[in-house]
């Protein structure tokens, strides 16, 4: 826990989209800083069970930008497959905003 605050530090890494630069044994230029707000908050929807966490990238903006670019289809695709309920709720909305 981190001093006077409600914060629950879990894990520091190096973002994992940079393989291929620490492969080449250079040094990561961006981390990943996962963390819960107080106690972690475990939640159940259908078949779908998680704990509410959340994750700072820490690193010069250019590099974090970068990132981003790329890496949002990526995450969307990644938490999507995690939780169907929230792709057909999604999907539904996109299928009505076309209908509009």
């Amino acid at each position: 826990k981190v001093p006077g605050t409600e914060i629950i530090l879990y894990r520091f890494k190096p973002n994992s989209s940079q393989k291929e630069r620490m492969g080449n044994k250079k040094h990561p230029l961006y981390y990943n800083l996962n963390f819960f707000d107080s106690i972690p908050e475990y939640h159940w929807v259908g078949t779908t069970e998680m704990f509410v966490a959340f994750e700072l990238q820490i690193g010069l903006e250019a590099e974090v930008n970068g990132l981003r670019v790329d890496h949002l289809a990526y995450e969307e695709g990644r938490i999507l497959k995690a939780q169907p309920l929230l792709k057909a709720y999604k999907d539904v909305h996109k299928n009505l905003k076309e209908v509009d």
